[in-house]
């Protein structure tokens, strides 16, 4: 599987796309070193990030490559409507949920912990009011 996974990176690149290999196993972290633009995390906190992104980026990747995390959140206008909105829709433990200013401060924390980019994909995805808030945890992030 790590051998089909390293081919379809390297045809991937050669066709010109930009690939990000994401997976929290060793052998994956060495394909995304060996061949990739970038290391993806999913979900995980920040200490095994900060772990992981280091060691990926000991693996003698170029100056250029990107470690990236993503996870859940639940942004609301304040801490307390998104705590309500979290356990409304059931959001994993995992999830980063609070107002803009929270949910900025946990991103920020990834990003000193070696994320070149975050991925926040909302548990609710589909609810208009996540671009707006967004956009203001966009605007407080100072990484």
């Amino acid at each position: 599987r790590i051998a089909m996974l390293r081919a379809t990176v390297v045809a991937s690149r050669e066709k010109g796309a930009t690939v990000w290999v994401g997976g929290l196993a060793e052998p994956v972290q060495q394909v995304a070193a060996e061949c990739a633009d970038g290391w993806n995390a999913w979900g995980i906190g920040v200490d095994e990030f900060a772990a992981k992104a280091a060691r990926v980026r000991a693996l003698e990747v170029p100056d250029d490559f990107e470690c990236t995390w993503g996870g859940l959140v639940v942004v609301g206008e304040d801490d307390d409507r998104a705590a309500e909105k979290a356990r409304r829709l059931h959001a994993p433990p995992e999830t980063i949920v609070g107002g803009p200013a929270s949910v900025a401060r946990a991103l920020d924390r990834f990003g000193a912990a070696g994320a070149d980019w975050v991925i926040a994909a909302p548990v609710d995805s589909q609810a208009a009011e996540n671009a707006h808030l967004l956009g203001e945890v966009k605007q407080l992030v100072t990484r």
